[in-house]
């Protein structure tokens, strides 16, 4: 009883699941509080309809004692009914109540039984906060700078490889080679892509004669018109060294990117134009290449990239290396060097670190993480994607 206030007034204790005292407000008070502006000292009855009215609450109509139950129980003396908010489980429940009047206390027992529902009670959560959802953008990535393959790109590394060809010694016609190159630009980077995948499976940069009669073979490019003595013959042609291209990355007996541009050339003319077939280079190519590629898809290596690459866990990881990624590749830059090579790679990966992976696996990684380059025989060598941007990110990007 020592924790209620000194002050009059009425209070509610309920067995073991109530311990502090609920004080039980007049229904006159009640409706003072929800309308300060109105009458004063209302009666309980009025109270009543007061509350109901402006509040949607519904009373029992004991809760609506007429006058002569209210005389009749107080013998004209003042009675109000009170009000009070407890939440109890269904079950027996004991209650007291202590009503305190001019120092006086008066203590009341009753006992009430709380009814089982039979509704569902509805459950309110407490509402989910949205977490913000990351999302992997490029362009805010450590891969930024690597430069994808747009339209504008393809077309400068096609004008290269057309021009560099020996294509327009045996196709004599203009009218015939533009369109040639109109059609090649729709297939181009299908063709970059197909030259790539067989050069690290090869002599990476380029591809060697015996792999080449063997993609030809898997492909299904020989017949009784094109066969082995046929490819050889046409490898020999494309590999003629007319204005002294051949170098230590273009070697006489492997093709290099716009001499396997030119060798397709070759093909398609032999399978179909020297057969009647098809009346030109061009319509021979288009009827080789749609045997080839299907347009329909995406090339592969990009996809790849896309979905397995750049990604947030990708870069979360990069990021969080990036210092000691720098200090590893900068151990490789000797002297002058300004990129690394493949054999640096494979000496950092399989001797230096102890890595269990293959040459030609190193080869195909390193192979697919370049970045397109216009004049591809001249550059090779230098590794375009990951390590320069190891080299290129700063502290204050991350």
């Amino acid at each position: 009883m020592a924790s209620i206030s000194a002050q009059d007034g009425t209070y509610l204790f309920c067995d073991t699941y109530q311990y502090r005292p609920i004080e039980l407000m007049t229904m006159s008070r009640l409706a003072e509080i929800m309308d300060p502006t109105g009458i004063p000292k209302m009666t309980t009855r009025a109270a009543c309809g007061f509350v109901e009215t402006h509040s949607g609450i519904s009373f029992p109509p004991y809760f609506h004692p007429s006058a002569e139950s209210v005389q009749q129980l107080s013998s004209g003396a003042n009675v109000s009914l009170r009000l009070g908010v407890v939440m109890l489980p269904a079950g027996r429940h004991d209650l007291y109540f202590l009503r305190r009047e001019a120092g006086v206390d008066q203590i009341y027992f009753d006992t009430t039984t709380v009814p089982h529902s039979e509704s569902q009670v509805r459950a309110h959560a407490a509402p989910k906060i949205k977490k913000k959802q990351r999302m992997f953008l490029k362009e805010r990535s450590v891969f930024r700078l690597w430069r994808e393959d747009t339209p504008g790109q393809l077309a400068k590394l096609l004008d290269y490889d057309f021009g560099r060809s020996k294509i327009k010694k045996f196709v004599k016609s203009q009218i015939e080679r533009n369109d040639m190159y109109n059609l090649l630009l729709k297939y181009v980077a299908y063709i970059k892509e197909e030259f790539l995948v067989q050069t690290v499976r090869s002599a990476y940069p380029n591809i060697s004669w015996i792999d080449f009669t063997s993609y030809c073979q898997q492909r299904g490019l020989l017949d009784r018109q094109v066969n082995f003595s046929v490819i050889d013959r046409l490898f020999i042609a494309v590999n003629v060294d007319i204005e002294g291209a051949n170098t230590m990355d273009n070697l006489g007996r492997a093709l290099c990117r716009y001499e396997f541009l030119e060798i397709l050339v070759r093909i398609a003319g032999a399978k179909f134009k020297d057969t009647g077939i098809r009346k030109t280079y061009r319509e021979s190519l288009e009827l080789l290449l749609a045997s080839m590629i299907d347009l329909n898809e995406p090339p592969a290596i990009n996809e790849f990239r896309k979905t397995e690459i750049w990604t947030l866990p990708i870069d979360d990881l990069l990021r969080a290396n990036l210092e000691g990624l720098r200090k590893v590749y900068s151990r490789y830059l000797l002297g002058q060097k300004r990129a690394l090579g493949i054999q640096d790679v494979v000496q950092m990966l399989r001797k230096d670190c102890g890595i269990n992976v293959s040459e030609l696996d190193i080869t195909k990684a390193y192979g697919f993480s370049k970045m397109s380059i216009i004049n591809e025989v001249e550059s090779f060598g230098m590794v375009r994607v990951t390590m320069i941007l190891l080299r290129t990110v700063q502290a204050d990007d991350v």
